[in-house]
This record gives C-alpha cells, sequence and structure tokens, in this order.
C-alpha cells in the first residue's frame, strides 16, 4: 500500500504529490528559494541513510538541514494559498501566487530568487526598481550594476575602507544624505595627522566616494550606495613621502582588525620628494612596503581594489605601486566607449604578470564634486571604485564567498578574459555573468572543501584520525555529537598535521563530527564499530 503524506517542511521531508499536482492547473505556481538556512539545526535522516553515506564518505550539507519554517510561515502570510510542495535540497516552496503576492514575495529579503513551474527562467528576488542613474548611467551601465541593483544587491552591509588624501565636505555634501542619516559611515581617521578631521582636507577622496556611495537620483548614483563606510586619510597632497606608505600599512591593519571586507585606493606611487623611488624591477609583487600590505590584506580575507596609475603617456608608462600586488584588482582606465585612456598605467609587472586586472570608465567619469555640484573627472582613481561598488553588490549576493572567490568571479565575467593583455587586463567585467559565476564558484569550491576532509578509519573503533585540506591554515573548530544534537566532545583541529579523537568512551552507533570554517560548517558521519 502507498501512502502519500503532505510535505512537513520542518523535518526536511520532500515528497511528489503526484495526483494532486497533475490535477491542477500549473500556470500561475512558483517555486521560492530562500536565501540561507537556519545556522545550529540537525538534519532530520534515518540512522540507515546516515550509515549508507557513511560507508561511502558522503558528508551532510546544509542541502540535508531542513527548511526554515519561519521563512516558511513569513512567504504563506504573503498569499491564501497553501504550499504544494517543499524541498530541502533546493531550499525551496512551491505554491501559487497572483501578481499581488508574488511583487511581494520578490521584495523579501530572506528570498533568493523565484522560478516559475515548469519554466526555467528564475525572477530576481528583491527586485526594485532601479533608480535613476542621471549621468552615471554609462559608467554603471557598462560594468553590469543594473542588473544587481534591479535583483536587490546595492551593497548593503557590506565593510569597504577607503583610503584617500581626504574627504573634503562628505560630512556636509547633500550627496551623501542617506550615507550619513542611515549610519553607514561608520568610521573617520587622518593617519597623518593622527585625528578624526578629514572633512576639511583634500577633496580627492570625496570625489571618489561619489562614484560608490552618492545618492542622488536623476543626477549621480553609486555603484554601491547602500555599502558601509570608513574613510581613512593616508595621503598628503603637497609633497610625496615614503611615509605614506607607513599611513597606508596602519590604515589596512586598522581594516583588518575592524572586519573591513573591500578597501579601495586611489593612490599609487613611483618617486617621491628628493628623489627617492622605485625601478620598474620593483614592481615584483613584494618590494614596496605599501605592495606587502596589500598583498597581506589579500591573504588574510580582504578585497584589494586599487587604480593602475595614471602614467600611461609619461615617461614611467607602467603601473604604479600598490598595482603589483598579486591577488588584488588593479583597475586601468577606459572610456564609456570602452577605449582605453591614454594615460591608463600599463603592464606587466617586472616578474612577468598581467597588469592592469581590470578596467572601468576613468575617461570622462562622472562624480559629485565637494561642493556638490556634477563634475566629469579622469583617472583611474574613478574607475577603481566602480569596480570596488560592483564587488560589494556581488559579495551581498552570496555573502559566504571568499574575497578570492569575488576577484575571481569578476575576472572571468570579463570582455577579454580569454586574451588578457597589458593594457585592457581581462577587460570590462559583466555584474549579471559575475553573479552566475560566483554563484557556481562558491557551490564548486565549497564541494572541494567538503571532500578534502580526510578521515580514518571509517568505520572507527577507539579513534579517529583527522587531516585538514591545505586550503585550510588556521585551527579550526569541531563538534562531536550523538544523532539527537547533543555535544559529546569538542576541540580545534590544526593545519598540516594529523589530529586525533579519541573515542573510547563512546558506544557503537552514528555521531556526527561538524567543523565550523568562519561561516560555513561541514558534518561528516562517523560510525564507531568496536
Amino acid at each position: 500500500m502507498i501512502i502519500l503524506f503532505r510535505c512537513i517542511c520542518s523535518l526536511g521531508l520532500f515528497l511528489t504529490l503526484t495526483s494532486r499536482v497533475h490535477a491542477i492547473e500549473t500556470k500561475n505556481y512558483f517555486w521560492i528559494t530562500f536565501s540561507d538556512k537556519p545556522q545550529g539545526q540537525m538534519p532530520s535522516l534515518s540512522e540507515s541513510t546516515l550509515k549508507r553515506r557513511a560507508l561511502q564518505g558522503i558528508p551532510i550539507t546544509v542541502a540535508d538541514l531542513p527548511v526554515n519554517k519561519d521563512y516558511i510561515q513569513i512567504v504563506e502570510g504573503q498569499t491564501c494559498e497553501k504550499i504544494v510542495g517543499c524541498s530541502r535540497w533546493l531550499n525551496a516552496v512551491c505554491l501559487k501566487l497572483d501578481s499581488v503576492s508574488l511583487e511581494a514575495i520578490r521584495n523579501l529579503s530572506i528570498v533568493k530568487h523565484i522560478q516559475p513551474l515548469g519554466d526555467y527562467k528564475t525572477i530576481p528576488a528583491q527586485f526594485a526598481s532601479v533608480p535613476d542613474y542621471g549621468q552615471a548611467s554609462g559608467q554603471l551601465t557598462q560594468i553590469g550594476i543594473p542588473c544587481l541593483h534591479q535583483a536587490g544587491f546595492t551593497g548593503k552591509n557590506i565593510k569597504m575602507g577607503i583610503f584617500d588624501s581626504g574627504f573634503r565636505n562628505v560630512n556636509i555634501n547633500n550627496a551623501f544624505d542617506s550615507l550619513r542619516s542611515q549610519q553607514r559611515l561608520t568610521y573617520a581617521y587622518d593617519f597623518v595627522n593622527g585625528d578624526t578631521d578629514i572633512f576639511n582636507e583634500d577633496s580627492h577622496g570625496a570625489d571618489v566616494l561619489s562614484t560608490m556611495a552618492a545618492w542622488r537620483p536623476g543626477i549621480l548614483m553609486g555603484a554601491s550606495y547602500e555599502a558601509n563606510y570608513s574613510l581613512l586619510r593616508t595621503e598628503t597632497v603637497a609633497t610625496e613621502s615614503p611615509l605614506e606608505e607607513v599611513y597606508w600599512q596602519q590604515a589596512m591593519e586598522w581594516s583588518d582588525s575592524a572586519g573591513i571586507q573591500i578597501i579601495q585606493s586611489s593612490l599609487g606611487y613611483t618617486t617621491f620628494s628628493g628623489g627617492s623611488g622605485y625601478t620598474y624591477a620593483d614592481l615584483n609583487g613584494h618590494t614596496a612596503v605599501i605592495t606587502q600590505a596589500a598583498q597581506k590584506a589579500a591573504e588574510v580575507g580582504m578585497l584589494v581594489v586599487v587604480s593602475a596609475g595614471n602614467e600611461g603617456s609619461g615617461s614611467w608608462g607602467y603601473i604604479t605601486v600598490p598595482a603589483d600586488a598579486d591577488s588584488i584588482l588593479a583597475v586601468g582606465a577606459v572610456s564609456n566607449a570602452g577605449l582605453l585612456a591614454g594615460f591608463s598605467s600599463r603592464g606587466p609587472t617586472a616578474d612577468g604578470r598581467i597588469k592592469p586586472d581590470l578596467v572601468a570608465t576613468g575617461l570622462n567619469a562622472y562624480i559629485i564634486n565637494s561642493s556638490g555640484g556634477l563634475s566629469a573627472s579622469s583617472g583611474t582613481s574613478f574607475a577603481a571604485p566602480l569596480i570596488a561598488g560592483l564587488s560589494a553588490c556581488l559579495w551581498q549576493a552570496y555573502p559566504q564567498a571568499t574575497a578570492q572567490q569575488v576577484r575571481k568571479a569578476l575576472l572571468q565575467s570579463s570582455n577579454r578574459f580569454q586574451n588578457p593583455d597589458n593594457f585592457f587586463g581581462h577587460g570590462i567585467p559583466d555584474g549579471c555573468q559575475a553573479l552566475n559565476i560566483l554563484q557556481t564558484i562558491v557551490s564548486k569550491e565549497s564541494d572541494l572543501q567538503t571532500s578534502s576532509l580526510k578521515l580514518w578509519p571509517i568505520p572507527a573503533q577507539q579513534e579517529i584520525n583527522l587531516l585538514l585540506p591545505d586550503s585550510i591554515i588556521k585551527p579550526i573548530y569541531w563538534q562531536l555529537t550523538d544523532l539527537q544534537g547533543k555535544q559529546i566532545n569538542s576541540g580545534y583541529a590544526n593545519p598540516l598535521i594529523q589530529n586525533t579523537i579519541d573515542l573510547v568512551s563512546l558506544n557503537n552507533g552514528i555521531y556526527l563530527l561538524t567543523f565550523y570554517l568562519s561561516e560555513k560548517s561541514i558534518t561528516r558521519i562517523i560510525e564507531i564499530q568496536k
């Protein structure tokens, strides 16, 4: 006898209700995919299921956790219809929607995307009417920003640090009214003078900030106008001094401690006042202090976006430091039509790496100046913040991504990715393509990370040995629980060595060993047979 049950979302069960689905018109039915799952839940899997997986070395993943019951109630509250299907594997529910409820659900922050039943084209979640970008339309459209904004990704909750020479009038300029009123201007400090008086200094940083943070519909909109910003002065305008590298280094270390995710700096150095400076041979990724700081920031998980330099038509010609750092994004300048700006610095680095990494509008880019008026300015200084803003929108879409995954997605989305050169780098990125690429990268690399955890022997007897994947460089926390979620033991596993977990006091059976990596967790199944 076959018994059909209704989908019980709280238990993570998914049963196809064949007779019911065939009896109804499916035109107005949709899959609603949620953005995440609640932390700390246990999968509702039988002991035989866990044993089957253990014998094949198949781990428990987030796909095994139940769908968030609160999310389901929120969605059901937007319509009178009942849910007809629920999938823990898809993290989604299926229900009938009219146009009003569809629009309401699409604007929920908990919804990742919506897919019509039987139609494999998804509808963006958090659908928003794209604001009137004004004169910024060309420079934002060129890199695919409107696509991300329409999907609700505007840099919200992403922490950005801006290193520059001053931020004149940001505290009173009406282009930044929302930045101030929403308390997204989170920190301001002058590393040169050792105070917080950055609003009476040079205006270059304020101009740069406007390409990211301005909110002036119909006049100019920033690329990541809902991000959080820390404004850090590291540059003096009157002279070029090696001390500015010290200030830059200090700002970078502060940013690391403060949890900044993206660093944007439109500063670069070759020659200092007094005649000291760098040679082309020094553009090797590890000579300049400022380059070392940028590289270290990338290693500790920040995304560093810098201008390539404006030396393309001069005697120097090449990029400036810290654009020679590896694993960062050095950005050159093009026109709105995609033509290379003559002043844009070129590569390669002294050790042969392609630079710049990307390009964006830096020839006649539109900004809001320190007087609150609209201006057109040129320089890689204005191309780099556009890429930083694009990065913030992408990272908002996939907050579980790493900085290097965001960087990789941007490079792979660019129009010269297959044939990069030392003028355009990998070319102009596309936000829409980068979003899809990032989804694939996050999914694929998470799977690789899961499968590369080595545990033996399975079944275990008195102990189990553990070796972390090569990508792990710091100790990670683990918990051993029974099938009811009761903690039995916990500790830290160290990288590069064999770790041993004592199982002597445990009875035969199935247990769960969970590893916590930043905001992620990976659970492996342990069977004990003594």
